[in-house]
């Protein structure tokens, strides 16, 4: 399940995103078995900011909570990320 929300507020532009990933089952190659994988939930913030009609300044923490999570047996998933950019447009 997904949802994701977006809001402008003048030159600032921001979102939310929410995932919720079920329990599943991956192989894995080194027992030769099936093995469960737990659900999760992800909560991912972002934003913008129109400095000027070039400039703009951007943000986005992915994994908010900072969520323990597998998607595939033996490859464990990056914690919390924070991302920031500036782009100058010409």
């Amino acid at each position: 399940i997904n949802f994701s929300a977006n809001k402008q507020f003048g030159k600032l532009n921001t979102a939310i995103d929410l995932s919720r990933v079920s329990t599943t089952n991956d192989y894995n190659w080194s027992t030769y078995q099936s093995e469960p994988l737990a659900g999760y939930t992800l909560l991912n913030l972002s934003g913008n900011y129109q400095l000027d009609k070039d400039i703009t300044i951007s943000g986005k923490i992915n994994n908010l909570t900072d969520k323990n999570y597998t998607r595939a047996v033996g490859y464990n998933q990056a914690g919390r990320t924070i991302s920031l950019g500036i782009t100058h447009s010409f």
